[in-house]
């Protein structure tokens, strides 16, 4: 959370810890999420500036609103798959400032020896997809969400879809496990230039 700065898009979310977090500390923070219960329980806690949003429809935001991006809890995730994600990077670079910035959490698939999960990986493969592109839905009691892609990945494919959006990673916090976090800062090449981009 020091990495934070200026205004704040919280993408996925959820029940509003870290936007909660960062409000407290008198940043200026924007959450949304595609679950009505969670904007729900967000203004329920207190969370100022909630909205019903999926990730897929940040091109309705503003240019320049943020300055940023917090994907926090693995939610780098919600970027679904390789051309998604370069789709939305784009987006994320037009909606902040000059000085923008993201800070995404994933965790790598490949760090496992597990039988299951190299099989699925090679068979997700198989089916033209990436490694760590999974297919799922949440349920909770009778509560049962719609299908979504949810994406996972290594370092080097982190490296590849960031590559032409407009961004860099300027710094990997590792921890012992097989997650990661990354602050994408934009390219001093693209700063300023949104034309290269759109």
């Amino acid at each position: 959370m020091r990495l934070v700065k200026g205004r704040v898009l919280d993408i996925g979310c959820g029940a509003g810890r870290h936007g909660l977090y960062l409000q407290q500390k008198g940043f200026d923070v924007t959450g949304i999420d595609n679950s009505r219960g969670a904007v729900k329980v967000c203004k329920l806690r207190g969370y100022r500036k909630v909205r019903l949003m999926p990730i897929t429809e940040i091109d309705q935001l503003a240019s320049q609103s943020f300055d940023t991006v917090i994907m926090m809890g693995n939610n780098f995730g919600l970027m679904g798959g390789y051309k998604q994600a370069k789709r939305l990077l784009k987006y994320l670079y037009r909606i902040t400032s000059d000085n923008g910035r993201i800070i995404a959490e994933t965790v790598d698939p490949y760090q496992t020896k597990d039988p299951l999960h190299t099989h699925y990986h090679r068979l997700t493969r198989k089916r033209g997809r990436m490694g760590g592109q999974l297919r799922l839905r949440i349920r909770h009691n009778n509560i049962v969400g719609p299908w979504f892609d949810y994406l996972l990945v290594s370092q080097a494919e982190m490296k590849a879809i960031v590559r032409g959006t407009g961004w860099q990673i300027t710094r990997t916090l590792g921890d012992k496990g097989p997650g990661y976090t990354v602050l994408l800062t934009k390219t001093r090449l693209a700063a300023g230039t949104l034309k290269l981009i759109n």
